[in-house]
């Protein structure tokens, strides 16, 4: 707790900066709480980001991912984490990135579909923009289960497939295929994930979108 509260908050990149908030709400979480009632605590801990909120909004574009902090996984970042620190969403705008269709891409302007990007904008949009753009998602899963980063990548990966069947149950609609062989296809014997059922290693990483994945399924 000491070393975290020791970082530099401004220094941090985008999604560094919100990792270290996150674990510092949960440190300070567990210090705190009998186990008995962690489960609950995590799902409304407050987290001390408020006084340090201000500075995401004054950062160079190179903070944020793809260096563009209008994109829809930069905007995803920054709704989260106001509502993380208990401060409402702000209004967002992202037409400059949607595909004739609805999906969308973390590049302007758009031109190729990127799940992680729509995965984004359907957690970040208002329920009436959502329409079209869970659907279009729900169509990208592949019989294997995964879905892949982009149309003409040849093969699904965790971190898309974890982060289009999060954002689908958000959506309250079902997955097309089945997650369970994907997910054993990328399971190691150490216990961790790997990016893809064909990658030899698993990492702490890809472990995490293994967990999200299996959060979503129902």
């Amino acid at each position: 707790l000491n070393a975290l509260n020791a970082i530099e908050f401004s220094t941090l990149p985008l999604v560094q900066a919100a990792a270290c908030l996150r674990s510092l709400g949960l440190l300070r979480l567990l210090r705190r709480v009998p186990l008995r009632q962690r489960r609950l605590a995590v799902q409304t801990m407050p987290l001390p980001g408020k006084r340090l909120l201000p500075s995401l909004h004054q950062r160079p574009a190179q903070d944020f991912p793809q260096h563009d902090p209008g994109n829809p996984y930069s905007v995803f970042l920054l709704q989260t984490l106001r509502l993380d620190c208990g401060l409402p969403a702000l209004p967002v705008s992202l037409s400059a990135y949607r595909l004739p269709g609805g999906l969308y891409s973390n590049f302007r302007p758009a031109t190729a579909y990127s799940a992680n990007a729509t995965a984004a904008a359907l957690w970040v949009l208002p329920a009436e923009q959502r329409g079209e753009t869970a659907p279009a998602l729900q169509a990208r899963q592949r019989p294997d289960g995964s879905f892949a980063a982009a149309e003409e990548v040849p093969q699904g990966d965790l971190l898309s497939t974890a982060t289009a069947s999060f954002a689908l149950r958000r959506c309250a609609l079902p997955l097309k295929y089945r997650l369970a062989d994907f997910l054993r296809g990328c399971f190691r014997d150490d216990a961790l994930f790997a990016a893809t059922p064909s990658s030899p290693v698993g990492d702490l990483e890809y472990t995490t979108y293994g967990l999200l994945a299996m959060g979503g399924m129902p």
